[in-house]
Parts: C-alpha cells; sequence; structure tokens
C-alpha cells in the first residue's frame, strides 16, 4: 500500500511535548549526546529530521522521499546526559543520533512492537514500524504500539487506490541508532537473514568480520553435533540388528548420545553468542 498524499492531521502538538519531556529517557552512556541546531518550521520533540541542504546547522523534518537524510530525533534538552549547543536563537532544537529516547510514531505499517525497527512513514517527521522495501532505519523500537492504547493523535491518509485510512499516532522510546535496514538485503556482501539473526541477538552494529565468524561457529557446531548424532544412531541400529537382546542397553547409550549431541550444540550456539556480544 502506498500513501501518496495527507488529508487531514488532529491533536498532535500539545499532548506529544508534553509527552515527550515528561518520560523521554535517554542512554546514560557519553555517545548519547544531543546537538542544538537552528530549525526550519515547527519541530517537536520526537520528531525525525535531516539536516537542512546547504546548511547543516539546522535541521527540517524528514519526509518519506528523503529517507536516505534520516539523521536523528528531536529530543527534550533536559533528557539527554550531555548538550551542546552551537545555535543561540530561539529557534534552537535538540537532537540526537545514539541513546534511547521518545520518538513520534504511527501504526502505519501495523502495530510496533519492541525490537522492530523504526523508519520514517508517509507523515512527515513520523515514524513507523519499518519493512523490507525501506532502506535506512533510526533504529529499534524499545516499548510496544499497538494503535489502540496511549494514542495521541491521527492522522487520515490517502492511498494510491484513493482509499482514506486513519492511523494512530503516539510516542515510544526508541534506541536510537541510524543505519542500512539489515531487513533490506545485503550490507557488505552480508545477506541481510544473516545480519538480521544477528540483530535479534544483539541491539549494536555488528562488523562484517565477526558476523561470518559467528556464521562459521554455527556452522562447525552444527556439523559436529551432527556428526555425532548420526553416528550414534547408526551405529544403535546396527547393534540392535547384530544383537536384539540387547536392545534396552543400546538404546540407553543412544539416548546418551542425543543428551551429549544437545549439550554440543548448547555449546556451540553459546559460542556464537558471545562473539556477536562481546
Amino acid at each position: 500500500m502506498t500513501v501518496i498524499s495527507l488529508l487531514f492531521v488532529s491533536g498532535l502538538v500539545l499532548p506529544w511535548t508534553v509527552l515527550a519531556a515528561s518520560s523521554a529517557s535517554a542512554n546514560s552512556s557519553p555517545s548519547a549526546v544531543a546537538v542544538g541546531y537552528g530549525s526550519n518550521g515547527n519541530l517537536q520533540n520526537g520528531m525525525i529530521v535531516q539536516l537542512v541542504p546547504k546548511n547543516v546547522s539546522k535541521v527540517e523534518a524528514l519526509t518519506a522521499n528523503n529517507i536516505d537524510q534520516m539523521y536523528g530525533a528531536v529530543v527534550p534538552a533536559t533528557a539527554a546526559p550531555v548538550t551542546l549547543s552551537n545555535n543561540s536563537g530561539n529557534g534552537q532544537v535538540f537532537v540526537a543520533t545514539v541513546g534511547r529516547y521518545n520518538v513520534l510514531v504511527s501504526n502505519q505499517n501495523g502495530p510496533i512492537h519492541s525490537g522492530d525497527y523504526i523508519t520514517i512513514s508517509s507523515l512527515t517527521g513520523i515514524g513507523m514500524k519499518a519493512d523490507t522495501t525501506d532502506a535506512v532505519v533510526l533504529g529499534k523500537a524499545a516499548a510496544n504500539f499497538d494503535g489502540n492504547t496511549n494514542v495521541e493523535g491521527s492522522a487520515i491518509l490517502k492511498t494510491s487506490s484513493g482509499k482514506s485510512i486513519s492511523v494512530s499516532i503516539s510516542s515510544i522510546s526508541v534506541n536510537l541508532d541510524v543505519n542500512h535496514n539489515p531487513l533490506d538485503g545485503p550490507v557488505n556482501g552480508v545477506p541481510g537473514f544473516l545480519r538480521g539473526a544477528a540483530n535479534v541477538v544483539t541491539d549494536q552494529s555488528i562488523s562484517t568480520m565477526r558476523l561470518y565468524f559467528a556464521f562459521a561457529v554455527f556452522i562447525v557446531a552444527a556439523i559436529v553435533t551432527g556428526s555425532v548424532l548420526y553416528g550414534g544412531v547408526r551405529s544403535s541400529m546396527i547393534a540392535v540388528g547384530r544383537n536384539p537382546l540387547a536392545k534396552s542397553r543400546i538404546m540407553s547409550s543412544l539416548f546418551k548420545v542425543i543428551f551429549s549431541s544437545a549439550v554440543i550444540f548448547i555449546i556451540g550456539l553459546g559460542a556464537v553468542y558471545l562473539v556477536l556480544k562481546v
């Protein structure tokens, strides 16, 4: 479904500002710094923004057509552990590019669950759940939004077929980390499914070398587990055929082989986890 125009927006300004100012929280790491910029237009806390072309001291609300220019999100100055100001004007806003902050989102692409990637929606400056067609993501949702609870506004959108749909808008916590969408095909030679699987384990950026090393560890663990299991089952079947009277003892040995195989595989998964997280 392609949304081509915005028809009506209601209840969006004051409730958003109050919610973001009262509940936004930042990652305590020094990297969660917010930088002051001049603003083009009325930017609310939680809006997704881009740098203004030819004037990188200012930001403006991001549109879906400029998704590759995604920069960060507007946050309250009091929500960041460190703030840097480079603009003394009244129109200054603070923008964060990493850390956990409240972001304005809609349910345009369906309900949002914690762990879903967030990208820009058809609503200027407002996010939504990303899918495989979105090239860039703002980060990962750290909260849920089903479109029915904690609604702070609404908008009417018109689809390419001319049908009008209503979407709900709210503010949820998002772990900011603007990056290529892991769901959108290969990145640096890494298949999308592999990078996506790695992001299930960790929220941090993973290098290509670590991804492939973790994948190699997984393959080795799977091969060793399969070999031990296959050998045990095959030997047990042959032994039972040769000596049916010893079936109970042979089956007991087979269960031990299965248990050992499971232990080997679990150890392999643990090694994969350590490679990705450490």
